[in-house]
């Protein structure tokens, strides 16, 4: 006990050393965050990040944190327009909800980066993003929404012609099978990645992945011509990894080796398998690869007949295993079998195995026997239920036509209604047409005698005064000329200016011109003269035009406006009035 808090003393200064270390550089790249711009600027953001990346698994502190820092490397990446950054600071974001299992907020997040991502057409991250909202819907179960959305990956990939897209939707969909313990399909799909990702250097990570994954599975399938040829291809994948990243690619590595590590032990090629143990031993690797060497030499010390290592070995990769059941039963059998071999119990072994085969015998029968039970009540059930899917069906059929015959009836009274209301509006109409016709006769009178009127005046005035006739009168007599002949109304830019220059008059005079002959503003006065050419037109059966070129032949602007001066002054549209004419 001494000793160990003897050790512990000594190790604090270590300890210390290092965290003090580890704030030293954050603090440095914060100070670089705020004196620095451009690329620099960018780096030291990312490294900061990387900094809380891994601590934010278990630590809800440096989760906070990170989250923080993101969005402000974010905003800086979008200030800069780099948007290769701004994916993978969005890729990372994911990776780290994904670390502490929040695979709900992933796939809550994923659709907006994708958009984003897509609207830049940042491609290589786009697909990125897509691979990580396959693997939260794959890690939470959901395998059926995973594999629809990786077959749409798939198809959005091949119509903008993206190998890299395509590449990795086939990975998602062999990773789902091999989950799904359907190897066949597994293999099948990894293959075809591998062959649409080879010639991307920019993927070859995942062809690495790939082919470790591939081997295991034909492994499985215990094909082991084939996992010897993929393992050569994997072999030469690294090589072209580690020259495109310029770096050392250790774990490619060792899953390489851990490949071919199985491969000898399971074809007992035991002093091959034994120098790959010592690879990956070397290797300072992690669990993963312990545990492969644990498995491996527990089986070549038992073949060589050092049971007591073995049985060490076959130990310390149940110790391994973390309450795993598969795992815990797997490595069960190994010391069993150790054991049995370790006491001379050879027969003993045999008749454990004999009794096992039995045993599985045994419960097949009876789960055949129970199929065939099942299979009866299926069918006593499925009869049941066409007998009662026939009796529904006909009494859906009887309402279908109760239904039909009811749409029938409301059809019938709906059509009545809309006669009644045709034949009501076209009477209507009717009417309006005829107060258009009985108003333009009055109109013809009314300006007859306004005429007579205005030359009785003038004539009066001239008799008795000697004076000559009104101004105003003869300017808008001037004007009415001018509109006629000239039709000045059916050009839309048209100004009371202008007009008024060309009769002599003053802007202000033609307005009380107009307003005391007519009762109209001047506005007013040019919108009758346009409706009532517009009316004219409408008149014309035997022209084809639309009820637009109409409106801007009479000088409207817009077809909006024609309508609602036309329906405020006659009470109809000019499609009706174009009817009643008809």
């Amino acid at each position: 006990m001494k000793t160990y808090l003897l050790s512990l003393l000594l190790l604090l200064p270590c300890i210390a050393a290092a965290q003090n270390n580890v704030q030293h550089r954050k603090d440095s790249l914060r100070n670089v965050i705020a004196t620095t711009e451009g690329k620099e600027k960018l780096d030291a953001y990312y490294k900061l990040t990387m900094f809380y990346f891994t601590a934010s698994a278990n630590d809800d502190r440096a989760m906070d944190t990170l989250l923080i820092y993101y969005r402000e490397f974010d905003a800086e990446a979008l200030r800069q327009e780099n948007y290769k950054t701004q994916g993978t600071i969005r890729i990372n974001t994911l990776g780290a909800y994904m670390n502490r299992n929040q695979f709900d907020e992933t796939i809550k997040l994923a659709p907006e980066y994708l958009e984003y991502l897509k609207e830049r057409e940042v491609w290589q991250q786009y697909y990125a993003v897509y691979q990580k909202l396959l693997q939260a819907y794959m890690r939470k179960g959901d395998y059926d929404k995973s594999l629809e959305e990786a077959k749409k990956m798939y198809d959005e990939a091949k119509q903008r012609g993206h190998d890299d897209g395509r590449g990795i939707a086939l990975y998602q969909m062999s990773y789902l099978y091999g989950n799904m313990s359907r190897v066949e399909e597994e293999v099948k799909y990894m293959k075809e990645s591998i062959e649409i990702l080879k010639n991307v250097d920019d993927m070859l990570w995942l062809v690495s992945m790939a082919h470790f994954r591939l081997c295991n599975a034909l492994l499985n399938l215990q094909h082991y011509d084939e996992v010897l040829q993929y393992a050569q291809d994997f072999e030469k994948v690294n090589y072209r990894y580690e020259e495109a990243s310029k770096s050392k690619q250790l774990s490619s590595w060792q899953n390489l080796w851990r490949i071919y590590l199985s491969l000898y032990v399971s074809t007992e090629d035991y002093d091959k398998a034994e120098t790959y143990c010592y690879k990956l031993e070397n290797s300072n690797g992690g669990p993963a690869v312990q545990y492969s060497v644990y498995q491996a030499r527990a089986k070549i010390y038992h073949a060589r007949k050092q049971y007591a290592k073995a049985l060490e070995m076959a130990e310390k990769a149940l110790e391994m295993c973390g309450g795993d059941p598969d795992c815990t039963n797997g490595n069960l059998a190994t010391k069993i079998w150790i054991l049995c071999s370790m006491r001379g119990v050879d027969d003993i072994h045999e008749m454990f195995v004999q009794s096992t085969t039995m045993r599985d015998s045994l419960r097949n029968t009876k789960f055949n026997a129970q199929l065939d039970e099942l299979r009866t009540e299926y069918e006593v059930d499925k009869i049941t239920a066409e007998n009662e899917i026939n009796r529904l069906q006909k009494i859906r059929n009887r309402n279908y036509f109760l239904f039909a015959l009811c749409g029938c009836a409301l059809l019938a009274i709906a059509l009545g209604i809309w006669i009644y209301y045709s034949r009501t509006i076209v009477r209507k109409n009717r009417g309006l047409y005829l107060q258009i016709k009985e108003q333009d006769r009055l109109a013809e009178d009314l300006e007859r005698e306004r005429e007579e009127s205005r030359k009785l005046r003038r004539l009066v005035q001239s008799e008795a005064t000697g004076l000559p006739e009104d101004d105003d009168d003869i300017f808008f007599e001037r004007l009415t000329v001018l509109m006629k002949e000239q039709k000045l109304y059916t050009n839309s830019e048209i100004k009371r200016q202008d007009i008024a220059g060309q009769i002599g008059l003053s802007d202000r005079r033609l307005h009380d011109c107009v307003k005391d002959n007519t009762g109209m503003s001047f506005t007013d006065y040019i919108n009758s003269l346009r409706l009532a050419h517009s009316r004219e037109l409408l008149s014309r059966l035997d022209e084809n035009l639309t009820i637009e070129a109409i409106a801007l032949d009479s000088g409207f602007n817009s077809r909006v406006t024609f309508y609602r001066l036309f329906n405020e002054k006659y009470g109809l549209s000019p499609k009706q009035f174009r009817e009643f004419v008809k």
